[in-house]
């Protein structure tokens, strides 16, 4: 079964304040969604969905919960992303 992720960049220091999904619409100053279904294809997918913390929130997954990642690990997963990103776009437009 496959579902969809979101991910979001959101500032470490708000973290607390994503209770329930619509808040990402309001702390993140940028949100994407993938589809678990490709995540073992591409490595820098599965880092940004399967690692991390997980986050105490409202919300209720059979699956998984909101998780999130250290400031340090960011930056790594963030340069992996937008390589891909940009390899996506121009292989693939």
């Amino acid at each position: 079964m496959a579902y969809n992720c979101f991910l979001a960049s959101v500032p470490h220091e708000q973290l607390g304040g994503i209770r329930v999904p619509a808040d990402l619409q309001r702390l993140a100053s940028r949100i994407m969604m993938v589809s678990h279904y490709i995540a073992p294809a591409c490595a820098p997918v599965t880092r940004a969905m399967d690692g991390g913390s997980h986050l105490e929130t409202d919300t209720w997954h059979p699956l998984r919960g909101f998780k999130f990642h250290s400031p340090a690990d960011v930056c790594g997963i963030a340069l992996e992303l937008a390589a891909l990103e940009r390899d996506i776009c121009i292989n693939w437009t």
